[in-house]
């Protein structure tokens, strides 16, 4: 019997179909104009196609998360997508630095049969004094469960993780470089477990679950450029409040601190720091324990 392809296939088919269209056509309309050679050192640059093609960058890269096994995700990338001056508008941000507003549609699949699809927006109004987020996204994960200091297993639990996040916030530059906001997060969440025995630390609440989150946030950041920064440091402080007085299953704090510096020794040499902190308080649930989040392990 032939088994039907998990449904990560398809999104890794759509993904694949997907930037193959774009990028022909895009392709076709540069076919008077070259606007990936840069005029100045005649070295490969996206900036005039960006430019050019009404802000539109098709995207696709291949994951290696351990913790999901190999996969590939991708999509698109709208700059101003709302402006109807969009090519001054982006040669006006690229020349003073000020980041453009960018839409992203994207997918993703892994070979444990993980996938996720979404919608996100990033604003960067008033000269950047104000900055928005939303996002609205559908995923469903498979996770291995190993346990922590208090519940001891002798083999991981394999679950799959499911729901539709939908988050709201905004940031404003109060002084310089520094901003403070707020955000919003509600997502129901199912759990189901594919593999292994629940132990009796963990109860069916947590098995469907509300978390409905207002996170008050500050952070300080310098760096050259939000996409690729080649300078600067980028450190942010949060409180992730869960309440049942705003719709959430439990009541519990999530503490997360955490600095990306990054320092240019040379030209074509870049050095990059990362510290990161993270502390929940009584009562959250087994998935929302604090975890190593470290390239490599699982």
């Amino acid at each position: 019997m032939i088994k039907q392809p998990p449904f990560s296939f398809y999104i890794l088919v759509g993904l694949f179909a997907f930037t193959l269209l774009t990028s022909a056509n895009a392709l076709q309309a540069q076919k008077s104009e070259n606007t990936f050679t840069d005029t100045l050192d005649n070295k490969f640059d996206f900036s005039e196609f960006l430019l050019s093609q009404t802000g539109f960058l098709p995207v696709v890269g291949i994951l290696t998360e351990p913790a999901l096994g190999f996969g590939v995700g991708g999509g698109g990338m709208f700059f101003n997508p709302f402006s109807k001056k969009r090519k001054q508008e982006l040669r006006h941000t690229l020349g003073t630095g000020n980041p453009p507003d960018m839409a992203i549609a994207f997918g993703f699949g892994t070979a444990n049969g993980t996938w996720g699809t979404g919608l996100v927006y990033k604003g960067f109004w008033l000269n950047d004094r104000l900055r928005y987020t939303g996002v609205v996204t559908w995923v469903s994960v498979n996770l291995d469960y190993f346990g922590n200091e208090t519940i001891q297993l002798p083999n991981p639990i394999t679950f799959n993780y499911r729901g539709l996040p939908f988050v709201q916030g905004l940031d404003v530059r109060f002084y310089d470089r520094f901003f403070i906001g707020a955000q919003y997060v509600y997502f129901a969440s199912k759990i189901s477990i594919k593999e292994g025995v629940l132990p009796p630390q963990i109860t069916d609440k947590e098995l469907n679950s509300i978390n409905s989150v207002i996170t008050p946030t500050l952070y300080y950041d310098n760096r050259d450029n939000l996409m690729t920064p080649k300078k600067g440091m980028y450190i942010k402080v949060k409180d992730m409040i869960n309440r049942e007085a705003w719709g959430a299953t439990f009541n519990y704090d999530n503490y997360h601190a955490f600095g990306i510096g990054f320092i240019p020794t040379s030209p074509n040499f870049i050095i990059g720091i990362r510290a990161d902190y993270r502390s929940v308080t009584d009562n959250a649930p087994y998935y929302a324990q604090p975890f190593i989040d470290l390239r490599g392990i699982p």
